[in-house]
């Protein structure tokens, strides 16, 4: 007999894809993917808060269901323009190869250059950059995110009537 985190353990290796193959996109998502795209419109229409958090292990279904729910936010909710980020430049590139075409770094969507005084270069929180002018912000890898640049996502996210912004785990 197996015992039971062995059974675990051998259950989650059975169920990978091998490298090279890609499994394909589901038509229609899971009762739970279902509860948490209904859970997404809600804090979307809800201006009190400000912060979506989607958790959930690798390969769950985390990107598909804000994908689906992106979708129905801009056909029924009125929501506009989307940026989509993730805090490295390899992680933003992973999402470019699954097809968020406009996927930037978490740096790129908040800051802009600026000479100082001595004429060196520095960055500063851009109050019209693609964060800004978003009106829903979708961090990928969100927990990798720390305190000063999530503070200064709070800074420049819009909320209802601009939405502000949601983190994947």
């Amino acid at each position: 007999r197996t015992p039971p985190r062995a059974a675990a353990i051998i259950e989650r290796a059975m169920c990978t894809v091998p490298v090279g193959l890609v499994r394909p996109k589901p038509t229609r998502p899971t009762a739970e993917q279902a509860r948490a795209i209904r859970a997404i419109e809600a804090w979307f229409r809800d201006p009190t808060r400000k912060i979506f958090r989607l958790a959930g292990f690798a390969g769950t279904g985390k990107s598909t269901v804000v994908e689906w729910a992106i979708a129905e936010l801009q056909a029924e909710a009125g929501c506009g323009k989307v940026v989509t980020c993730a805090p490295t430049n390899l992680a933003a590139d992973v999402l470019r190869k699954k097809g968020v075409h406009c996927a930037m770094t978490c740096h790129r969507a908040l800051y802009a250059p600026h000479e100082d005084e001595n004429g060196g270069v520095k960055f500063v929180l851009a109050k019209d950059g693609p964060a800004a002018e978003a009106e829903l912000v979708v961090v990928d890898e969100g927990s990798m995110v720390g305190l000063t640049m999530g503070t200064d996502f709070e800074k420049v996210a819009k909320k209802k009537p601009d939405p502000a912004g949601l983190a994947l785990g």
